[in-house]
C-alpha cells in the first residue's frame, strides 16, 4: 500500500496538535493573569468563567488531536506487513505486481513459530495412571525427551505443560502437550518423532538392555556372567 497519503495525514494531524497546544498555552496564560483580577473584582465572574472554559475546551481539542494522530499512525502502519510472531515463512502465494483485494480470504503467506516448539503426543490410560501417581507424590513438572523416528537418539528435552481433561473414547489415550526450546531449528513443524516421558530419576540404579530381560515361570530373569565365564539365571524385579 502506498504510504504517502497516510503519511501526509499523520503530518497534518501532528501540525494541528502543535497549533492547538499553542492555543491551550495562551488560554492557560490568560487564566493565570486574570485570576488575581477576578479575585479583586476588576473583571466580572462571567468573563473569568469564559477564560476557564476556554482552557478546558483547548484541552479537549488537544486530546482529539492526539487521537487523530494515533488513528493516522495506525493507518500508516497498515501500509506495511509485519509478522506478529518470529518464525519461518512459507512460500509466498503472491508476487510483486499481483493485485491484492481487501478482506480476501486468500493468504499472502504463512508463518510458523519455530521456538519454542510445541510437541503434541498421547499416552495410554495405563501410563497416565503412572504419571498421576508421581503427581500425587509431589512431582508437578514432567520432563520428556524428543527422540528421532528410530527411537534411539535424544534430539531435544522438553517440559509437559498441558494434559487434556478427558480420554479419547476410541483409542483410550489422553492428549498431552509440551514445549521445547528450538533455537537451532533442529525440529521442524509437522515432523514426527517419539516421546519419552521421564517420570522420575532413580539414583545408582542398575540398568540392563530391555532385550536382556527374559520371562520365565517365576517371572522376569536375566543371565548373569560369572567369574569363570559361565552364566546363571537371576530373577529380577
Amino acid at each position: 500500500i502506498d504510504p504517502a497519503p497516510y503519511l501526509a495525514e499523520l503530518e497534518k494531524a501532528k501540525a494541528q496538535l502543535r497549533v492547538d497546544e499553542a492555543r491551550l498555552k495562551l488560554a492557560a496564560d490568560k487564566v493565570m493573569r486574570y485570576t488575581s483580577l477576578a479575585e479583586q473584582d476588576f473583571i466580572s465572574q462571567l468573563q473569568y468563567d469564559e477564560l476557564v472554559t476556554n482552557v478546558e475546551l483547548a484541552k479537549a481539542t488537544v486530546d482529539v488531536d492526539r487521537s487523530l494522530i494515533e488513528a493516522a499512525q495506525i493507518n500508516l502502519d497498515y501500509c506495511y506487513i509485519r509478522s506478529p510472531v518470529d518464525g519461518k515463512i512459507s512460500y509466498n502465494e503472491k508476487d510483486p505486481g499481483n493485485l491484492i483485494t481487501a478482506n480476501s480470504e486468500e493468504a499472502l503467506t504463512s508463518i510458523r513459530q519455530m521456538t519454542p516448539a510445541l510437541v503434541d503426543f498421547t499416552i495410554s490410560q495405563k501410563d497416565f495412571l503412572k504419571l498421576q501417581r508421581e503427581h500425587q507424590n509431589g512431582q508437578t513438572i514432567f520432563v520428556f525427551n524428543m527422540l528421532d523416528t528410530d527411537g534411539k537418539e535424544v534430539k531435544k528435552e522438553g517440559v509437559v505443560y498441558f494434559i487434556d481433561n478427558n480420554f479419547n473414547l476410541n483409542s483410550g489415550s489422553i492428549h498431552l502437550r509440551g514445549t521445547i526450546e528450538n533455537k537451532d531449528y533442529s525440529l521442524w513443524p509437522g515432523e514426527f518423532g517419539k516421546v519419552q516421558i521421564i517420570l522420575k530419576t532413580v539414583k545408582d540404579a542398575i540398568l540392563v538392555p530391555i532385550a536382556a530381560i527374559q520371562i520365565g515361570q517365576k517371572g522376569p530373569y536375566v543371565y548373569v556372567l560369572q567369574p569363570d565365564n559361565t552364566v546363571s539365571a537371576k530373577n529380577v524385579r
